[in-house]
This record gives structure tokens, C-alpha cells and sequence, in this order.
């Protein structure tokens, strides 16, 4: 939002007054902005907040007589509220990187971030720059809130919910090494992503004779009759999610 300062004159009633605004350290009084009957007053917009401006007034009557003085007025305008402007936050996944920035506005920067309530996913970690960063240990909702201070100790606060998500089910084995006829066999199947502990089956084709896969993934055994077997395997995580 635009800044506005009202400014007032001295000129007796009858009378009219000009006035110019120029930011501090520019040299633009020249031209006058703004003319001003009697006692009645002017608003200056669109000018820059918490910025130093001078005013420069002369009086001047109806016939377009000039005061040959001017007075020139020295004012500051009041900075913008402070104002948090991120509205929401990405969610993100267990074991997966998380990265977010915090925004802010208005104020006296620089800024100062903390949390104040709530609880962050465990594993993210908001430092006083506004960055929220880590390596999400736990799924689930989490509901916390955020305040900025400024330099002049202005506060503004919001809240924000982060989901946590439980990264998908898959099996990464690809392939399983080749048995010999009459040698003990042993390999494990691999899977990632759910919510352990996994549970691992056989659910259709052709199974070698004399072999045996755990629940915990784990395939042994011994076959005594040579082929090529062609099977599929299925991986339960604790939420009952399959792959």
C-alpha cells in the first residue's frame, strides 16, 4: 500500500498555497505539485514509506502574487505494517530433503523469524532467516505458527500446517540372482518407501520346488530340479499398502 501524508498550510484564508515533496538528498523544488485554497488541506500520495521527505511551501494570493519566501517543511513518512507474506506452505515427504522460505513485508528489516507454538515435522528446523529445512523423520499433520520481528521489535505471526507424507510403496529388486541344481540359495528382496515393518509373499507363478521366501523378504532354499521359473512376490507394509 501507498503511503499518504496529509499536509496543512499557513496561508490566511483568501489566500492560495503551493506546495512540492521531494525525497531527501533529491533537488526537485522547482515545480510545484499541489495548490492549496485557504485553509483547507492537500494529500500527498504514492510516496515511498518510512522515507524522509521535505516539504516546500509558498504563499501566494488570488491575482497569482508570490511570497518571495518559502518554508520548507521536513517530515518522515511511517513504514509499512509488518506483515507475513507467504500464505502457505509445500508439503513434503519422510526421508525425503525439505526446503521452504518464509516471507515478510512492511516493517524495519531486517528480520528475525522463530517458531512460537505448535510442533515442526521432527527432522525440520526454521533458522531466524525464515528457512524452514531438513530431512522429514515422521508422516503426519503438522500444525505450527511462525512470527517475524522486525528491527523496531514489530511482530506479525500465522499459522501453517505441513503434511508429511509416507513416501510410495515399491520393490527396487529387479533381479534375482540364478540357482544352481543341489546349491543352498540365499538372497533377499528389497523394497522402500510405505511403512515398515514389510511383510513379503508369493502370489502367483511358477515357484521352485524346495524354496521359501520369509516373510522378511528373505529367499532360500535348494532345488534339485533345473528350469526356468518364472514367479511373482508381493510386499505388505504396516499401513496394509501393497507392491
Amino acid at each position: 500500500p501507498m503511503a499518504a501524508t496529509r499536509v496543512g498550510t499557513s496561508a490566511a484564508c483568501g489566500q492560495r498555497s503551493r506546495c512540492a515533496a521531494t525525497a531527501s538528498g533529491a533537488q526537485n523544488f522547482a515545480a510545484p505539485d499541489i495548490r492549496v485554497q485557504g485553509s483547507s488541506h492537500a494529500t500527498l500520495s504514492g510516496l515511498t514509506p518510512n522515507t524522509m521527505y521535505y516539504i516546500v511551501v509558498r504563499a501566494g494570493d488570488a491575482s497569482e502574487n508570490q511570497d518571495s519566501n518559502t518554508r520548507e517543511i521536513m517530515l518522515r513518512t511511517s513504514a509499512a505494517a509488518l506483515r507475513i507474506t507467504t500464505m502457505a506452505l509445500l508439503d513434503g515427504t519422510q526421508d525425503q530433503p525439505y526446503s521452504a522460505t518464509l516471507q515478510a513485508d512492511g516493517g524495519q528489516p531486517p528480520y528475525r523469524w522463530e517458531q512460537t507454538a505448535g510442533a515442526l515435522p521432527p527432522g525440520i528446523t526454521l533458522d531466524s532467516s525464515g528457512v524452514l529445512a531438513g530431512t522429514p523423520t515422521t508422516p503426519g499433520g503438522y500444525t505450527f505458527t511462525v512470527t517475524v520481528t522486525d528491527a523496531a521489535d514489530a511482530t506479525a505471526s500465522r499459522e501453517f500446517t505441513v503434511n508429511i507424507a509416507t513416501p510410495e510403496l515399491n520393490i527396487i529388486t529387479a533381479m534375482l540372482p540364478d540357482a544352481q541344481v543341489c546349491r543352498p540359495y540365499l538372497h533377499t528382496l528389497q523394497a522402500q518407501g510405505g511403512q515398515t515393518p514389510y511383510k513379503w509373499s508369493v502370489t502367483a507363478g511358477d515357484f521352485p520346488s524346495g524354496f521359501l521366501l520369509g516373510d522378511d523378504g528373505v529367499l532360500s532354499g535348494e532345488s534339485h530340479l533345473p528350469g526356468r521359473y518364472t514367479f511373482t512376490v508381493e510386499v505388505e507394509d504396516a499401513n496394509l499398502t501393497t507392491a
